[in-house]
């Protein structure tokens, strides 16, 4: 009781030792020791008879009761304590004094709100009774070993520690591990990585590196600092990308054989990704994050707390633009870079590749997972696996071509969408008799285009677009300027004829969706069947990276948002501004950044004394939410939350589990086998069977047993088609049934005829398919449906290499309960050899 007027008195206390002593305690020093003691005691008698001053009292539901505190003698050895450390120091507490000192010291500008209380932190788990330096008395390490011991130093000096990052966050993280002297000894050692590398930008936070570091790798650079600062230190510095893409480099050897991982990350994916690792392989994680003068830090403890995929953290803004806002009235810079990345690049470079591959690979399987999209996304899909077809049957795929699709892309987006908008609201203007371009909604001007002499923005809009079209089609690239203007004139492009569309609603509510006619559906998807998929070529999907500036990523954005700019005449935006806008870049301050990683690194003492081993160990672990632009309750610690249960509801051996838990199936068995283990194991009906994280590939269904019983056929020039189930998997069977029954023989009935054998065909390979993977063992069931094809040289070599080094299957299961309710179930971990 009363920690907080403990602590208070004892800096008191230290201050009257000082004015009588002419210096603060000793080290270790007993006498020292008993001195301050009793003047904290004194100081509290003198006090307590003056009104709201600090003195030794019980403290009730949080506050002062008034009454003396019983227990003098616990109070006591705290004061001696506090003065035989005093004299100590932790790297953590210093990096978090000093960023929150400094904060202060800016707000002299008056921007933010001082800090109006005392800040006292009392973390008695650190002190190790019966601590001393020991051999490590006259080192760089004495004040630690004081406090921890010398034996935690022999510990620290032996761990092994995997940072991800080196930004702002890894650089601060670097610095206290090699402060603290960690990694430092026999078998220890420190990996850091960060894929990226040094921007001028990064000199105002990232204070390992300087201006002769620009271009240099981050991860390499900063080794080399802190390996000046400590010799000692056993450090090896990557530059890989820790994520599904490097599993064959960060494999099941590297992960166990770690002590902890250590984030130091700017995106939600990435941690989630490490996050689900740590799960995996139980091991602890250390994690911070930090906005402007917001900041926060989590532990994550094995089996002891929720992990951080638990959570609901996503990489979304937290103010949402209206997409009626963004698709037809823009009015700031920030709509035209927003509406640039959400709706020009993530469909023509992400979202439709994407949908062609998966059509192009696997009709049948896209045409099912087709069915689990909204009608919008189904049509917009529809479209342009449509519009990429059609690229290849009107052309060959070369640069030109690539010039052509970028044409396209120009004049439907910011001359034809423009001159449409304008028609119907001009309509709706002149049928309500009321003005309709007023308030933010600006009236749009249509861009320019001459195909002699094409004005320098088009010229960059489709500099940049054909280029990453040719990146699409594995073209080469021209990035000569001169040569590419050249062939723009020779193409004579010309902007297509236009016509007043048909009258269209206008979104102008946020809440209002794109209204899609399902029979538009339906014709896209009749027209996609007639398609061969082994003519159409393969076509490569963009992976958005701000920071290679040879990908012409952020100079699309720039050129698409400006051109949008221009439409609505809106300030253009610098090139800058668009890749920190668009790449989602959080600025970061130095004081911020210094201060949440000198918590964390006393979190990582802890992990190091092994305080998640013992009894309560959540009770001495802390999690921090700060803002440092606030004056009162500035700063928050509390206890990290405990695992999730969840429930399965289902009556087989696991009743409950957390996100740290697997089920363990172990020997090679059949796919068939493995089904009956875990549905006796569990008590449920298996529905599917998948890799974890991908639910897009199912190794088993239990809609395909169904399938087991269907019939396609076609005798006499009749078809039979049974049950009616067979048309949600083959739409296009319900049309060819009708037409079989009016068209005459002819080029027209042989096509729906051929149709119905081809849907046959495909009911038979997946009917043969099941049987021949449920019979095979779950190892080669797996391989048979992840294993990238032959045309995908360098993917089937990745996924090779991963797999030779795992003796296991990560999978996951969906199940019903007896009540056909979905349960919840733990990862499986399937050990085939």
């Amino acid at each position: 009781a009363g920690a907080g007027c403990w602590v208070q008195l004892a800096i008191a206390a230290a201050l009257r030792f000082r004015d009588s002593k002419g210096r603060f305690p000793a080290l270790l020093n007993e006498e020292d020791a008993k001195e301050l003691a009793d003047m904290a005691k004194t100081l509290s008698e003198e006090q307590k008879s003056q009104e709201g001053a600090c003195w030794l009292q019980k403290v009730e539901w949080g506050f002062p009761s008034g009454e003396a505190v019983e227990d003098m003698a616990a109070l006591e050895a705290n004061f001696k304590r506090f003065s035989m450390l005093f004299e100590t120091e932790l790297t953590g507490l210093c990096a978090f004094l000093g960023g929150v000192v400094a904060q202060e010291v800016i707000k002299k500008t008056g921007k933010f709100t001082p800090i109006e209380q005392w800040v006292h932190h009392d973390d008695d788990s650190l002190v190790q009774p019966g601590a001393s330096p020991g051999e490590y008395a006259g080192t760089r390490y004495a004040y630690q070993a004081a406090v921890l011991g010398s034996s935690f130093m022999d510990d620290i000096r032996k761990q092994r520690v995997f940072l991800v990052g080196c930004g702002a966050l890894g650089c601060e993280y670097l610095k206290g591990l090699a402060l603290m002297g960690a990694c430092s000894g026999p078998g220890g050692k420190l990996i850091v990585t960060d894929m990226d590398r040094i921007e001028v930008s990064n000199l105002s936070r990232q204070f390992l590196f300087r201006q002769t570091d620009v271009g240099n790798p981050k991860s390499t650079s900063a080794r080399r600092v802190v390996k000046g600062w400590n010799p000692d230190l056993n450090i090896e510095a990557l530059e890989k990308g820790v994520g599904v893409t490097s599993e064959d480099f960060f494999d099941d050897n590297f992960w166990t054989d770690l002590d902890l991982c250590w984030n130091a990350l700017d995106n939600v994916v990435a941690r989630k990704y490490t996050d689900k690792c740590c799960l995996w392989y139980g091991l602890p994680l250390l994690e911070s994050g930090t906005l402007g003068t917001k900041c926060n830090s989590d532990v994550f403890l094995p089996h002891l707390t929720k992990s951080y995929n638990d959570g609901i953290e996503t990489d979304a803004n937290e103010a949402q633009i209206a997409m009626c806002t963004l698709r037809s009235f823009p009015y700031l810079p920030l709509h035209c870079i927003e509406f640039a990345k959400q709706a020009y690049f993530s469909d023509y470079m992400e979202f439709a590749p994407q949908q062609y591959e998966s059509f192009r690979k696997d009709p049948p399987g896209f045409f099912e997972q087709l069915d689990a999209m909204s009608e919008a996304e189904q049509f917009k899909a529809l479209k342009m696996i449509k519009g990429i077809i059609e690229l290849q049957q009107t052309s060959q795929i070369d640069f030109d071509a690539c010039i052509r699709a970028a044409f396209n892309h120009y004049c439907r987006d910011f001359i034809i969408s423009i001159r449409d908008l304008v028609y119907n609201c001009d309509e709706i203007e002149r049928s309500t008799g009321k003005p309709f371009w007023t308030g933010t909604k600006r009236r749009p001007v249509e861009a320019k285009w001459d195909s002699a002499n094409p004005p320098v923005e088009a010229m960059e809009y489709l500099y940049a677009t054909a280029n990453c079209y040719a990146f699409m089609w594995k073209v080469p690239f021209v990035r000569n300027r001169a040569a590419f203007h050249q062939r723009v004139v020779e193409l004579g492009l010309q902007v297509p004829e236009w016509s007043p569309p048909s009258a269209g609603k206008v979104e102008t509510e946020e809440d209002d969706g794109e209204k899609v006619d399902p029979a538009a559906i339906e014709a896209l998807k009749g027209e996609l069947y007639a398609v061969n998929p082994a003519d159409l070529a393969e076509c490569e999907a963009h992976d958005f990276e701000k920071d290679d500036d040879t990908n012409f990523h952020i100079d699309f954005l720039t050129v698409s948002t400006n051109l949008r700019a221009s439409n609505y005449d809106i300030k253009h935006t610098e090139r800058s501004t668009v890749k920190v806008t668009a790449g989602r870049i959080i600025p970061a301050l130095a004081t911020t950044t210094a201060m949440i990683c000198g918590l964390v690194d006393v979190e990582f003492l802890k992990l190091v004394l092994g305080k998640h081993r013992e009894e309560g160990a959540l009770d001495k672990f802390y999690n921090a939410n700060i803002n440092l632009a606030t004056g009162l309750q500035a700063m928050n610690l509390f206890r990290p939350e405990p695992a999730i249960v969840l429930k399965t509801k289902l009556p087989g051996s696991v009743a409950e589990f957390t996100s740290w838990d697997k089920v363990e199936i172990q020997g090679e068995i059949s796919l068939e086998e493995l089904i009956k283990q875990l549905e006796s194991k569990l008590g449920g009906e298996l529905q599917r069977l998948y890799p974890v994280g991908n639910d897009k590939v199912s190794i088993y269904t239990r809609s395909q047993v169904k399938m087991l019983d269907w019939k396609i056929e076609l005798e006499g020039g009749k078809a039979t088609i049974e049950p009616d189930e067979v048309f949600s998997t083959w739409p296009q069977l319900k049309m060819a049934v009708q037409m079989l029954g009016r068209v005459p023989d002819g080029p027209a009935r042989k096509n729906f005829e051929n149709q119905v054998l081809s849907a046959a065909k495909s009911l038979q390979g997946v009917k043969d398919n099941f049987h021949s993977r449920c019979q095979s063992n779950t190892s080669e069931a797996y391989v048979s449906m992840l294993r990238p094809s032959d045309e995908e040289a360098e993917k089937q070599k990745y996924f090779d290499a991963v797999l030779q080094k795992r003796s296991y299957l990560s999978l996951q299961a969906d199940m019903l309960t007896a009540e056909g309710e979905d349960a919840d179930l733990p990862l499986i971990k399937y050990t085939f050899r």
